[in-house]
């Protein structure tokens, strides 16, 4: 066997582990599957032209293979966002007919395929409001972080901060679970804002009515 094919197929072996490896701990198989499949196309094709391909067919093959696994990419990132709307619309159709009730049972869902819910608190506006991370998004400082509210709108909030805990004084980004927990106070406001989607009310929940501003 020709040398060059031997180190392909060393390099393809080498590949292979590295990609096993990343499916099992970062439990992305749908992507995985589609990278390998885009290096074996690499491999055969390389392996077709390692004798008579020229170095024009060389580039071609490189070409196709940062084609194919852009594609890929692309295609991934669409299924997955298809499947976080799906899962996030059937999510809101329970809230829409149980309120609050339903969102505390999506908020102790422990499966596999549960939304990533946040409260976007923001005192500043006199706003709250519930979304899900359907874009399956990393949080990242001081970066836009998007999510689907509950309100029927796609929002983005930029964190400057790590909060640990829940701070009302100032605007911020919470995991629901962790805002409710804090206070009856944010509890209060998670469970009326649930209700009043219940009640057909797609806005953002006022934390303060305008009567008490007023008063204010």
């Amino acid at each position: 066997m020709d040398r060059s094919l031997l180190f392909f197929y060393g390099l393809f072996i080498v590949f292979v582990g590295y990609y096993a490896w990343k499916a099992k701990k970062q439990r992305v198989l749908t992507s995985t599957l589609w990278q390998l499949a885009t290096l074996v196309i690499s491999m055969i094709l390389a392996s077709l032209i390692a004798e008579s391909g020229t170095g024009t067919w060389w580039i071609i093959v490189v070409v196709i293979s940062f084609a194919l696994l852009a594609g890929g990419m692309i295609l991934f990132l669409g299924i997955k966002f298809r499947r976080g709307k799906k899962q996030f619309q059937a999510a809101l159709n329970i809230i829409k007919s149980q309120g609050a009730a339903g969102l505390y049972t999506l908020l102790h869902d422990e499966s596999d395929q549960r939304l990533d819910w946040q409260v976007i608190y923001l005192p500043e506006q006199n706003t709250l409001e519930i979304g899900a991370n359907i874009y399956y998004q990393k949080w990242v400082l001081f970066k836009k972080y998007y999510l689907r509210t509950l309100s029927g709108r796609t929002v983005y909030f930029v964190p400057d901060l790590l909060l640990v805990e829940v701070d009302l004084s100032r605007n911020g980004l919470y995991a629901l679970g962790m805002f409710v927990r804090h206070s009856k106070e944010t509890a209060e406001s998670v469970r009326h804002y649930a209700d009043a989607i219940k009640s057909g009310v797609n806005q953002p929940w006022r934390l303060v009515d305008d009567d008490q501003q007023q008063k204010r």
